[in-house]
């Protein structure tokens, strides 16, 4: 980071011990009483139970544990809050005074943000996560420092939007409202777009898969196991259902739509891009920044040179102004 190491470790070192003092209560809270009843009732269920789980949590790795018991406590149940830092994403960090967010929400005066931070510990004291995450200002998206997960943006014309993360989580912000639990792939940075078709709204993973939000109708994506080859999807703007786009410049349709010709790139995963406008017309963008038309598509001014093959775009996001002439 270029920052003197002292400096890194006083920034980040009050996270690992609210976590660890977090820990430590909750074991205190919860082992003590389960190791009297169980050294009191040798041989009974709770004996059994109690030396089932300890052994559990000791050989198994943590790692394990906290992703599986992310994916039931969030996931499945909906008890504790999804594993991305220490407050929700709605909420700004308080002004640091000591670097502890339980004390310096309680310096503030502000016990909703206290609340918050104790529930965000719920996992972790669970599953053993690292809290390395905290929300922007208000109103500013959501912010993750030191990690690369932010996948896509949808803004909405009347303010604010939703984020999609890596592991298929949709964070709301600046007002707007929530699209529902998405799939949820805890360690899996496998999400890459969000998109609204007209049965619903869907998160589309690196293999073709699309997954419905809040009660949306099942599409049934190209899906390619094993193979990390989506890269785009886009809405059918003449109709039901839409488009993914592969790497190799395949345009699949789903939930309806008609297909489309696309330029397809045989032997070469360097599609990245798709644009589709009325009437089957549309662009694929390339690595390298050029528009390839289909369908009939107006040709565009793309400034080609200004794009270097040495560095190819490997990123999801891609220009989307295509279709305004921009």
């Amino acid at each position: 980071t270029g920052q003197p190491v002292v400096k890194e470790i006083i920034t980040r070192l009050p996270a690992s011990l609210e976590l660890t003092l977090a820990g430590l209560l909750f074991a205190a809270v919860v082992a003590v009483p389960l190791g009297v009843l169980a050294a009191t009732r040798p041989g009974s269920w709770i004996d059994h139970a109690c030396r089932v789980v300890a052994t559990a949590g000791v050989s198994l790795p943590t790692f394990f544990t906290g992703l599986l018991l992310s994916y039931i406590f969030y996931f499945k149940l909906g008890w504790a809050p999804a594993p991305l830092g220490r407050l929700d994403p709605t909420f700004s960090a308080p002004a640091a005074v000591t670097g502890f967010y339980l004390i310096d929400s309680l310096i503030a005066r502000d016990l909703e943000l206290f609340e918050n931070g104790v529930g965000g510990y719920t996992l972790d004291g669970f599953g053993g996560l690292h809290p390395v995450g905290y929300s922007a200002p208000a109103n500013s998206g959501v912010y993750w420092p030191g990690f690369d997960i932010g996948r896509d943006l949808v803004l909405r014309p009347q303010g604010g939007g939703w984020v999609l993360d890596g592991l298929a989580a949709v964070h709301p912000f600046g007002g707007a409202p929530s699209l529902g639990r998405g799939p949820y792939f805890p360690g899996f940075d496998i999400a890459r777009k969000l998109v609204r078709f007209s049965q619903g709204w869907y998160v589309l993973d690196a293999f073709g898969a699309l997954h419905p939000l809040g009660g949306a109708k099942h599409l049934a994506g190209p899906y390619w196991p094993g193979w990390t080859i989506a890269r785009d999807v886009r809405r059918n703007p003449d109709g039901p259902g839409g488009y993914i786009l592969d790497g190799y410049g395949g345009i699949w349709p789903v939930g309806g739509a008609p297909t489309l010709s696309g330029v397809p790139y045989f032997g070469r995963d360097v599609a990245r891009g798709l644009v589709v406008l009325s009437g089957g017309r549309g662009y694929t963008v390339r690595d390298d920044g050029y528009l390839a038309r289909f369908g009939g598509a107006p040709r565009l001014s793309q400034g080609r040179s200004t794009w270097k093959r040495s560095a190819p775009i490997t990123s999801p996001w891609v220009i989307t102004g295509v279709a305004a002439g921009t």
